[in-house]
């Protein structure tokens, strides 16, 4: 699933939220404000790795994408919890 950004313009925090493409939760801030859906930036716009050979690209990628992973399980277990 992806993550999206949440912000509060009362104190200015920002949370990441994963959750489907068609889902649009109510994300409260800690001050009980609803945070707004900060737009992220096109792919194209991002900070690309550079002077980086193509297995270090695809191995720096699997570790974040493991990260993820297990960040999300981590998440999943809780709430069994």
């Amino acid at each position: 699933m992806p993550k999206y950004v949440y912000g509060c313009e009362e104190c200015e925090e920002y949370t990441e939220v994963t959750h489907g493409m068609t889902e649009a939760p109510e994300v409260i801030c800690e001050c009980g404000v609803v945070m707004a859906k900060i737009p992220a930036a096109p792919l194209s716009l991002k900070k690309r790795i550079s002077h980086a050979k193509t297995g270090e690209v695809v191995k720096s990628s699997i570790a974040e994408f493991k990260k993820d992973l297990r960040e999300q399980q981590k998440d999943a277990s809780d709430k069994e919890l």
